[in-house]
């Protein structure tokens, strides 16, 4: 009974642990059973024997420890499973934060991706499947504003790469002046083109301060 409230209705990993050892218990017990003690239907045998168990309701003791068991087995794969997740989950938000450039961003959020699709896969009717599940929800909504202000420094790092493009190539056209009206021209149509990309950028980005400056 107290395997069954432990295993069946388990609320934390601790429940089956502790479930595992009473299932244990239990099977001892019923493995120690002597043979004379089993009978077909139930039947009082005395004032120091008591009633016997009958052989239907063992097999049916035995069952139970079976299934229970069996359950412990996939709650325990599911648990490592759901460790193994969150380890990955940390790994990758360290990866992130630690990512010196968008590409080394990018990987990060593939790691992080990968770690909650794990966690997606433990199954449902297990306890860690019943705890991931609710982790899962709120692990995906980071990674989805993470991954949304990933992409918009990406276009914003790209901009600027563009416009210190435009830049660069009119300044070294500017170089060894005196130029023609037609060249002058060209050189400004890039300073332009260079000015016109820092201008894509909005406020509320990240490279706008830097986008300014230049």
């Amino acid at each position: 009974e107290q395997a069954d409230q432990l295993v069946n209705q388990a609320t934390s990993p601790e429940d089956i642990t502790l479930g595992e050892q009473k299932v244990k218990q239990a099977a001892k017990h019923l493995d120690a059973l002597p043979v004379w003690f089993l009978d077909y239907s139930p039947r009082y045998a005395g004032f120091w024997r008591g009633y016997q168990f009958t052989l239907d309701e063992f097999r049916q003791a035995r069952q139970n420890i079976g299934r229970m068991e069996a359950k412990i087995f996939q709650e325990k794969n599911a648990q490592t499973q759901l460790d193994k997740g969150e380890q990955a989950l940390s790994a990758a938000k360290q990866q992130y934060q630690q990512a010196k450039t968008t590409a080394d961003q990018r990987q990060a959020i593939g790691s992080w991706q990968a770690a909650i699709d794990l966690l997606d896969q433990i199954p449902n009717p297990t306890l860690a499947g019943r705890l991931a599940a609710t982790k899962v929800l709120a692990y995906k909504r980071d990674l989805e504003q993470i991954a949304g202000a990933t992409v918009t420094n990406a276009r914003s790092g790209n901009l600027i790469d563009a416009a210190k493009l435009f830049g660069k190539s009119a300044a070294d056209s500017a170089q060894n002046p005196p130029h023609s009206v037609d060249e002058w021209t060209e050189i400004g149509n890039l300073w332009m083109q260079a000015i016109d990309r820092l201008k894509d950028i909005p406020v509320d980005d990240s490279g706008y301060a830097e986008a300014q400056v230049l």
